[in-house]
């Protein structure tokens, strides 16, 4: 049964369960339809979506050699507006929309910084990765490889598997897993403390999932393990559409698109291929 993040709309599209869902009509933005931007789109011209501000959607027409031409704004209505968005405080919402849209571009799988940019400007899929970024995780693989984050309970069985899906391209160095231990149960709230508090927790991640339980003993927790796994839970319960584990989080090297994955992705080679760096 596969299993929506309810409520949790990406801007530009939703996974589930590995499966690409477009948006709906009823949640979808309102894309421009004048003669005009259907003649630019025949020329091989692409309109990317900027995202929701004050109720309009920001788009940037694009040229088909990759540089920005304009911006149009929509309204629920269909009614167009083109030009610079500010807000009541006189802050520029279409410059903090175009400094996401450019760091997404560049190919950076980093969240985004915000300093001084609209709050109202910048998709929650957006905030929700930055935040992600800041959590307690483990690294399993290279450190200067694309990476995906993947939320587990220590103990949950599925989580174990699709982790050994992925574990192979991470011994090669191809690809990096940030681990984000989750939960309040016993035996994963101690296992993800003991988790934090290893010297070498890609190591004892794997040996406890061989069978040794005593890899994440709980008289291996130690510093500020707890406070850590605290804050890892407090993430968990504030975005509470994430109710699966696994859940894998990651921003498409090619174009910069966020995704999330409930459960174990159905094709994971179409997820490594997302992280796959291109000349």
């Amino acid at each position: 049964m596969k299993k929506l993040l309810n409520g949790f709309i990406f801007a530009a599209l939703l996974l589930v369960s590995g499966t690409v869902l477009a948006p709906t009509r009823a949640d979808a933005q309102v894309k421009p339809q004048t003669e005009e931007i259907k003649t630019f789109e025949a020329v091989g011209g692409k309109l990317a979506y900027l995202g929701k501000a004050y109720n309009l959607d920001g788009w940037l027409l694009v040229e088909r050699d990759g540089t920005p031409r304009s911006v149009i704004y929509t309204m629920e209505d269909g009614t167009m507006l083109r030009g610079t968005l500010f807000n009541s405080a006189g802050i520029n919402v279409t410059k903090s929309q175009m400094a996401v849209y450019k760091a997404r571009a560049g190919g950076s799988q980093d969240a985004m910084s915000y300093e001084g940019a609209d709050a109202k400007a910048i998709p929650k899929s957006e905030v929700f990765y930055a935040e992600l970024e800041k959590a307690n995780w483990i690294r399993v693989g290279k450190a200067d490889v694309p990476y995906l984050y993947m939320l587990i309970n220590v103990n949950c069985e599925h989580c174990q598997e699709a982790f050994r899906t992925f574990r192979g391209s991470a011994d090669k160095g191809l690809i990096q897993l940030r681990i984000v231990p989750i939960g309040s149960e016993p035996e994963n709230l101690k296992g993800g403390q003991a988790l934090l508090s290893v010297d070498d927790p890609a190591a004892a991640w794997s040996q406890y999932m061989d069978g040794n339980k005593g890899a994440l003993s709980q008289t291996l927790i130690k510093g500020d393990a707890e406070q850590r796994m605290a804050a890892n839970n407090k993430f968990a319960a504030k975005w509470k559409q994430i109710t699966t584990y696994p859940t894998f989080v990651y921003r498409k090297v090619s174009d910069g698109t966020l995704a999330v994955i409930a459960g174990q992705p159905e094709n994971p080679m179409v997820v490594q291929a997302d992280l796959m760096k291109t000349q």
